[in-house]
């Protein structure tokens, strides 16, 4: 696979996750091992040779298997939750049935209005 391809797809899962590069790039830094922001420019260039442990600790960023940064067909990538759908899921379980059902039929209708 082209390094432009994955370079794509880390571009793609940056913005799943609701952040602008800067911010995944500030992300990165506070990693344990982190990546420095050239090498992560050099990376989302698409122009750079990344080594595989540089990939991994991409990956681990966004929280994907190493995997989903070689996709072809982007079929991992849309699996990816950013955090407030995280955040969303997680108060979801929380709730009684009745409750759940009366969120769900108030976020229809929050959609309907943003139409």
């Amino acid at each position: 696979m082209k390094m432009e391809n994955v370079a794509a797809n880390i571009k793609r899962l940056i913005s799943m996750h609701g952040l602008t590069i800067k911010q995944f790039i500030i992300k990165c830094s506070g990693l344990r091992n982190s990546v420095s922001e050239r090498t992560l420019y050099s990376t989302l260039s698409g122009n750079y040779n990344t080594s595989f442990e540089t990939l991994n600790k991409i990956a681990e960023a966004l929280e994907v298997p190493l995997s989903a940064l070689f996709e072809e067909d982007g079929s991992q990538v849309k699996y990816v939750l950013s955090d407030g759908e995280k955040k969303l899921i997680d108060l979801h379980r929380q709730l009684n049935d009745n409750t759940r059902e009366r969120l769900i039929g108030y976020a229809e209708a929050l959609r309907l209005e943003n139409k």
